[in-house]
């Protein structure tokens, strides 16, 4: 009767479980053939003197997934269209001008602001219009605005250029009312790896770090105001220290040049584009699927563009929900699917070179090392283009080191060539809550990277040895792939963080720019005719989003999952304790600046 009755839960489990595995497969076949068939009804139908509505809002990424379903439930549009739209607007005779429209970019970081500010005033040179309607603006808002013919607000919308700032909170006290210690050892002086969690205040070395990258920051958007609103620099600084304009007081100091509700700026737009009577105009999501060889764009010889996103790991690319709130939002780069998606670029001989697309706040040194290597082999076959987006420091930049060529913005985040190991000991945690904890061992280190102890002299030496030794390879795989002496990179090393600009002065990188300048450089080294068109591909991993989803939903039908949602809930402890995926060793940025 027993077995009966096992036998008959068994046969309901396995039911249920494939009930609910096949249901997902349903919807998500059902939702691909949808999305695919929207795809292909999206391609518009445009007529002369049409206006592009172009939007840029928040934070684009660098890559979404590739299936049409993952896609279509993210419904974002990537940096790179955003550049490939102004380029197709530019050229398109179509396309008389742009209204452009900006929303809540805080999140934003600087290098992408700054060529997308290069992209839309490289726009203008095909001789079209560049008109900007904003109901409010910081200084991110405002620097992309600049680029425009005229900028208009409404009348009760506000203008806030009040000058930027980074804000560092310390929690080592927090942490010591919990009984949590850390452990942490870092090489390099400005290595200070989760300093917020063993300082209670901002070390020198961080400060002189994050006034630097403020110095360039600032320029960089001073400059931009005194050069589009004709003004003198010390001007521009006495403006900003005033701080919120009203739109009158906006229009009056010179900041903008109009004021205007939105019918009366559909009235001026008509205007502009020389029809009083309607005005044309289409989406800029919609102009996405206009194809660039319909244009006369995107066609000849073959370049790979492989994009690296996020921190790095050994095996494939995942997705963590406690690191939402990290640069990266979640995204983890997988070296073993990278090293793949390299591999094959180098053995497609119509990939006459390849461009690495670098926005990553390092990771695992296991994994920075592995594809260190596979980069190193590739560039004896094929050019390397490294292009850095917002981040490319100390896990990202080690992956850059052997490039053929580096480029990076003014205001790029790179360098930090340093690293650091982390322990977190509970033991005062354990003891307040009234937990004993016993162990018995077998060897005297055996218990060294237990939570319910602080290591000891001998134990902490063998930890801080281990970091060294990583430490004195990452300086001298840097100084391989530069050409520099291990001298010359250990004074620029210790894990600081250097400016685009100042990586520039200093050797860490080859040359200022964006995306653009990456084909230019690419072109020039794999012998491809400056004037010649060329085909950016990209690379992505085979497995999109959707055959994830299909993996992880139907683990957890099987009982198989470990429930990653909860761990969010613990995102902060689960950062700190990196041991999860045996890698305790990290290349990662000693703080992140977020500038605002």
């Amino acid at each position: 009767m027993e077995k009966n009755s096992l036998k008959q839960i068994l046969k309901k489990k396995l039911v249920r479980r494939t009930f609910v595995t096949l249901s997902v497969l349903l919807f998500i076949s059902a939702a691909a053939y949808l999305s695919i068939r929207i795809a292909l009804d999206k391609t518009p139908d445009i007529s002369d003197k049409t206006v592009l509505e172009f939007y840029i809002v928040g934070n684009p990424p660098e890559s979404l997934p590739s299936d049409p379903v993952g896609l279509t439930m993210f419904g974002q549009t990537t940096f790179k269209q955003l550049l490939d739209n102004l380029d197709k607007a530019r050229v398109d005779n179509r396309i008389s001008g742009i209204y452009l429209r900006i929303i809540n970019v805080e999140d934003m970081g600087w290098a992408k602001l700054e060529e997308l500010h290069s992209k839309l005033l490289e726009f203008k040179t095909g001789g079209k219009f560049l008109l900007s309607y904003l109901y409010a603006m910081d200084e991110k808002e405002y620097y992309l605005a600049l680029a425009s013919d005229a900028i208009y607000m409404p009348p009760e919308g506000y203008l806030a250029i009040n000058g930027l700032v980074v804000t560092s909170y310390f929690m080592k006290d927090f942490f010591n009312k919990i009984g949590m210690e850390p452990q942490i050892e870092n090489f390099g002086k400005y290595k200070y790896f989760l300093d917020y969690i063993k300082r209670d205040s901002m070390s020198e070395a961080q400060r002189q770090v994050v006034n630097d990258m403020l110095d360039v920051t600032f320029e960089c958007f001073v400059d931009a105001v005194a050069q589009r609103r004709r003004m003198e620099k010390s001007h521009v600084k006495e403006l900003i220290d005033q701080g919120v304009f009203r739109p009158e007081d906006a229009l009056k100091a010179n900041l903008i040049d109009g004021i205007l509700y939105p019918d009366e700026m559909e009235e001026l737009l008509k205007k502009k584009n020389g029809d009083e009577k309607q005005l044309t105009r289409i989406h800029g999501s919609q102009y996405s699927y206009v194809g660039p060889q319909s244009l006369g764009l995107n066609k000849g010889e073959k370049i790979a563009l492989i994009n690296i996103v996020g921190a790095i790991q050994t095996g494939g690319d995942s997705f963590k929900p406690y690191l939402l709130l990290a640069p990266g939002k979640g995204r983890i780069t997988g070296a073993h699917s990278l090293i793949s998606l390299i591999k094959r670029a180098r053995e497609d001989s119509e990939i006459k070179a390849i461009i690495l697309r670098i926005d990553c706040i390092g990771g695992s040194v296991l994994g920075s090392d592995l594809l260190w290597h596979e980069i190193q082999k590739t560039t004896r076959e094929k050019p390397i283009i490294v292009s850095m987006s917002d981040h490319a420091y100390s896990g990202g930049y080690y992956i850059a080191s052997p490039a053929t060529h580096i480029i990076a913005q003014p205001t790029t985040e790179t360098g930090s060539i340093g690293i650091n190991l982390n322990k977190m000991s509970h033991k005062n945690a354990y003891q307040m809550l009234g937990v004993t904890v016993e162990t018995i061992k077998r060897g005297k280190l055996a218990d060294m990277d237990r939570d319910e102890k602080l290591m000891n002299t001998e134990q902490r030496e063998i930890f801080r040895d281990y970091v060294y030794r990583a430490y004195q390879t990452f300086v001298a795989r840097v100084a391989e792939g530069r050409k520099k002496s291990r001298e010359e990179i250990e004074a620029i090393a210790q894990g600081r963080i250097w400016s685009g600009a100042r990586a520039h002065e200093i050797g860490l990188i080859d040359e200022l720019g964006g995306l653009n300048t990456a084909v230019a450089a690419a072109k020039r080294f794999a012998n491809i005719p400056e004037e010649a068109g060329v085909e950016l591909v990209t690379y992505a991993p085979s497995e999109g989003f959707i055959q994830k989803a299909i993996t992880g939903l139907m683990a957890q039908a099987m009982g198989e999952s470990e429930s990653e949602e909860l761990k969010m809930l613990f995102w902060l402890l689960k950062f700190l304790d990196q041991s999860d995926d045996g890698e305790v060793l990290a290349a990662m940025a000693p703080y992140d600046i977020v500038i605002e």
